[in-house]
């Protein structure tokens, strides 16, 4: 194969891999604007391609055939240059030349035609200086016309680029002289063609320029789009940033704003429910403080007594079910030991039975072996809730039936308690755990029942919510992790005292110590110390059968007294109890469990605090001690 026949076919096949990968650009939208030219750069790669036939050994009719293929191709091509000019200038042509546009493109079809264009003859001549014998077919007067006509459209595109060259258009100077050559490759190759001198064809030369100018400038295009690209990734990173931080500081904000929103919506609740019953408190109190100083003790002051002691225990009770919300609020699981569900079932229905009317019956389906991993006083509180809610979601018009299951699901067990009451409305069941939501008359519930519930299921790992309601039926569900059953454990009988138990008292707040020194008189010989080092001077000068201190107080509070009198006198720290008006912290709590310490809550019951003391006194008794 001789020289230009290699060089026609390698730069067909660059030409190729050029316009493939400018088309497969192009289908982008960013790059849209190069498919005129891939379209144009593909024609010339098809001249360059078929200019091999002139200068190897073909039979005539084959070489004028594709000869004419070529010369259409051309031909196309420069009709082309034409539309790409428009879209790479932003300009849009005058009629004529739509219609002339249009024209040569039908007349490039004109080279197919037998005897038109080129008239079947062919003629040879050699280039001793390559070694190649050329021929070619020759053209009739019609062909030599449409290859003026090709070359004016030539030089008329060539024009329009020079013009945008000199007004900066980028890429329009490569443009005008990849086309300058094109035209003057025509030139010679015509001269060449009609025998005024012998040498090489030029044009397919040419026409790669134009092939190389696609290479180029989709070159620089890539790297221009790679340099944005790279700017915008940076500038992208950097808002991403900037956006981020924005973010926080906005999740941020919007937590201490849900967290006022719920404080203040807490704190109406509280007000709402503790006013009540304390301006119960104070309009007696102002009652019984007028009766006494008249000198006069009506009737009315026994009744004022007790309202006032009910709006205290109301009040009691309200604080006893915030600090166990938050307590149970605790997002790791705590322990509890193991609770038996049945018992817990029986312990809660007695509780609840006061508050259910005489025309509901409560069913239960438990068994006897199911245990639970959690506290079971705190067991009962939630079942008491659930069935007490269940009575409640019942029609007073009628009766009603309430069925307590509970069954192995999992790895946990699930109680259920199932009512058929007339089911909740949307807004209920999506607010349902909502501290202070209650669909009760006023004065009938705090709304901190199902919220104090939820926070106990899950403080044991366990979970509460709602399976079922609809008219008829409200299925709650309670699950609970599963615990093996506890080992039996002996018992002894306590013994009642002969005498008063010697009780002292460690409370740092004036009001409260004198308040309990009221109460308890009759009931122990008590000695009063008001902070943690006059209870350790008394500690060192009597003897006393229990110890009642306040937990927070200055100096360390009760955990400092404690630690003390446990590293001088464990068998006195064995007699101690303490009281709390707050709740605990979670360190407190492990320190107060870790040692089977008692705490009680402020206000204190005279029958709780009993009972704790024969606790601590039985206690004392099966271990063999004599009192401190």
């Amino acid at each position: 194969m001789n020289l230009p026949a290699a060089l026609s076919l390698a730069s067909a096949v660059v030409g190729l891999a050029v316009v493939g990968v400018a088309l497969l650009l192009a289908s982008s939208p960013r790059w849209a604007r190069y498919r005129l030219l891939s379209v144009t750069a593909g024609l010339a790669t098809v001249y360059c391609g078929l200019d091999v036939i002139a200068t190897l050994d073909v039979r005539p009719d084959l070489l004028v055939t594709l000869t004419g293929v070529q010369s259409m191709a051309g031909a196309l091509h420069v009709v082309m240059w034409h539309y790409y000019a428009d879209r790479s200038l932003d300009g849009e042509p005058i009629r004529w030349e739509r219609i002339a546009r249009i024209a040569l493109a039908a007349l490039a079809v004109g080279w197919l035609l037998p005897d038109f264009m080129l008239d079947g003859g062919t003629l040879t001549f050699a280039v001793p200086a390559l070694g190649v014998r050329y021929q070619y077919a020759t053209v009739t007067p019609v062909g030599a016309a449409m290859f003026a006509l090709e070359a004016a459209f030539y030089l008329f595109v060539l024009v329009r680029f020079v013009r945008a060259a000199r007004r900066g258009v980028e890429g329009a100077a490569a443009h005008a002289a990849a086309i300058v050559v094109g035209v003057l490759a025509a030139v010679h190759d015509s001269l060449v063609s009609v025998g005024v001198y012998d040498a090489p064809f030029l044009l397919m030369v040419a026409f790669i320029g134009s092939v190389a100018a696609l290479g180029v400038i989709l070159t620089r295009a890539f790297i221009a789009d790679a340099r944005e690209l790279d700017g915008m990734t940076q500038r992208l990173e950097q808002l991403v940033e900037e956006r981020t931080k924005e973010l926080v500081a906005a999740e941020a904000a919007l937590m201490r704003a849900e967290k006022l929103a719920a404080l203040g919506q807490l704190s109406a609740g509280v007000a709402h429910e503790i006013n009540n019953p304390a301006a119960a408190v104070s309009a007696n109190l102002e009652f019984l403080r007028d009766e006494l100083r008249s000198g006069r003790v009506s009737v009315d002051v026994f009744t004022c007594i007790d309202e006032s002691l009910d709006a205290v225990a109301r009040i009691a009770k309200i604080v006893r079910q915030l600090l166990d919300l938050g307590r149970a609020s605790a997002t790791e699981p705590v322990g509890g030991g193991a609770s038996n569900v049945s018992r817990a079932v029986q312990r809660a229905l007695a509780t609840a039975r006061a508050s259910l009317r005489a025309g509901v019956v409560v069913t239960t389906e438990v068994a006897d072996d199911l245990f639970v991993r959690g506290d079971e006083g705190s067991l009962v509180q939630v079942l008491t809730n659930l069935v007490v809610n269940a009575g409640q979601a019942i029609p007073e018009s009628r009766g009603g039936r309430i069925l307590l299951r509970a069954a192995e699901e999992g790895d946990g067990i699930v109680v259920t308690v199932t009512d058929d009451g007339d089911g909740m409305s949307d807004e209920t069941r999506r607010r349902l755990f909502d501290p202070f939501y209650t669909t009760k008359p006023l004065g009938k519930g705090t709304g901190l029942g199902l919220s104090l519930s939820l926070g106990i299921a899950r403080s044991f790992g366990g979970d509460l919510a709602v399976r079922a309601s609809r008219p008829g039926e409200t299925v709650m569900g309670l699950k609970l992790p599963i615990a093996t059953a506890p080992s039996p454990t002996s018992s002894g009988r306590t013994r009642e005292a002969a005498r008063r138990p010697k009780l002292l008292i460690v409370e740092d707040d004036d009001r409260v110590r004198r308040a309990l020194q009221r109460k308890l008189s009759s009931q122990f010989e008590l000695a009063v110390a008001g902070g943690v080092a006059a209870a350790e001077a008394s500690l060192d000068q009597q003897t006393f059968d229990v110890v009642l201190s306040d937990w927070k107080m200055a100096c360390g509070g009760g955990r400092r007294l404690y630690e003390l009198t446990a590293a001088r006198r464990p068998d006195v720290a064995s007699t101690m109890l303490f009281m709390t008006g707050g709740g605990l912290s979670s360190d407190d709590r492990s320190f107060i469990e870790e040692r089977g310490m008692l705490v009680l809550e402020k206000p204190l019951a005279m029958d709780t605090l009993l009972a704790a003391v024969r606790r601590i006194e039985t206690g004392r008794a099966l271990a063999g001690a004599a009192p401190a």
